[in-house]
């Protein structure tokens, strides 16, 4: 295997504003490359290792949907099943209409949310960051519920959403969202549990992630995870509005974004869905067939003119995870999948070459947009 351009391309991400970073892969279940550079605290001069956590931010949502996609086969479930079934606040959603003037009108839901648009991201549900009505009206409301306590429970949050109009009819569009939050909230009605609990028993501890979790004690979080640095002007800056979040007593599980883990937890979960849904040891956390359904493009030719963004041209994508369609464009193979993490992380899972591998950094911006296509070039080249 060459490693030589592997080894360079990590080496010079300081250069580029990423403080330090880490990279894995596992080639037909053997471990065949890893790379720790840079530090995890630049002050103190500590470096990346292999006891280093990082905030996985959006490659939760992996957690996320597997654990859904848990109570799916225990027939809990059907992706066509109303929201509303399970959640009642999503019975009667409203949609905001930009008419052509510039007056939004809301006009009632002419379809239900169905539990397959909140995991496929086509439920019309936004984040609270983007310019338009149904967004701002999502901020509004959070503001709202903030004023009352900065901690609230998952459910708290997602009877807020409910309360926000939709982005777009249900099932017509795709859009990036808080959709996996209220998948998460699903997972604790169907299941009982409090969702970090269930995800914990059910996919941690049985795949021997110990260091992974959406909350560990500050003394831990002191001493081994990665501190998140803004790049600006040459300039590394400590962010850590959000780490509040992971505090023991935060009530919110963010089934969107909030796991903390380490680059080989991670891959350990990232080969278990490689190899169809059982890690080497024989834990099954999921089964075969359910995995080619969660990693299987879903959109429409409509869906496919939103996932729009350059870095995915040649991706559609599946039930949570973004799947390689169109590998001329850009490289790669087909059904390679995977999703990123605000902070950079990234995790590319190609069962047909029998890759798995795990990318991790804290930083923004990320550069995502050429990390991703990026490394996953240069793992084909190192592994051909």
């Amino acid at each position: 295997m060459k490693t030589e351009n592997l080894d360079r391309y990590f080496a010079s991400q300081f250069d580029k504003g990423i403080a330090g970073c880490s990279f894995a892969m596992m080639l037909h279940g053997k471990l065949v490359y890893e790379n720790y550079s840079g530090y995890a605290d630049i002050e103190a001069k500590k470096p990346i290792t292999p006891d280093t956590m990082f905030r996985m931010y959006s490659m939760t949502k992996l957690f996320t949907c597997t654990a859904l996609l848990q109570l799916y086969e225990k027939g809990l479930f059907n992706l066509a099943d109303p929201l509303y079934k399970y959640l009642p606040e999503f019975r009667s959603m409203q949609v905001a209409v930009h008419r052509p003037n510039g007056i939004v009108e809301l006009e009632e839901a002419r379809n239900p949310i169905l539990v397959e648009n909140i995991m496929s991201m086509t439920s019309g549900l936004t984040y609270d960051n983007a310019p338009d009505y149904a967004s701002r009206e999502f901020h509004r409301i959070l503001g709202e519920l903030t004023a009352q306590s900065l901690n609230y429970t998952t459910e708290q949050y997602v009877k807020a959403a409910a309360k926000a109009p939709l982005a777009f009819e249900p099932g017509t569009h795709w859009r990036y969202g808080t959709s996996h939050e209220v998948v998460g909230r699903l997972v604790e009605v169907l299941s009982g549990e409090r969702f970090s609990d269930y995800v914990d028993r059910h996919i941690f501890k049985p795949l021997g992630m110990n260091d992974t979790a959406f909350r560990f004690p500050k003394e831990v979080r002191d001493e081994r995870l990665a501190k998140f640095y803004d790049y600006k002007n040459g300039v590394f800056t400590v962010n850590d509005r959000e780490d509040r979040l992971y505090e023991p007593d935060a009530l919110m599980d963010r089934g969107g974004a909030g796991a903390i883990s380490t680059l080989g937890d991670y891959l350990k979960f990232a080969e278990a869905l490689r190899r169809g849904g059982t890690s080497a040891e024989g834990v099954r956390i999921l089964a075969p067939e359910t995995v080619r359904l969660y990693a299987s493009d879903r959109l429409t030719p409509a869906q496919r003119k939103d996932f729009d963004w350059l870095h995915m041209r040649c991706y559609g994508y599946g039930l949570g995870v973004r799947v390689m369609t169109d590998p001329w464009m850009d490289g790669g193979v087909m059904g390679e999948f995977g999703w990123t993490g605000k902070a950079g992380t990234m995790v590319y899972i190609d069962p047909a070459t029998g890759l798995s591998a795990v990318y991790m950094e804290q930083a923004a911006p990320s550069l995502e947009p050429d990390h991703l296509p990026q490394v996953r070039n240069l793992i084909y080249t190192a592994i051909s």
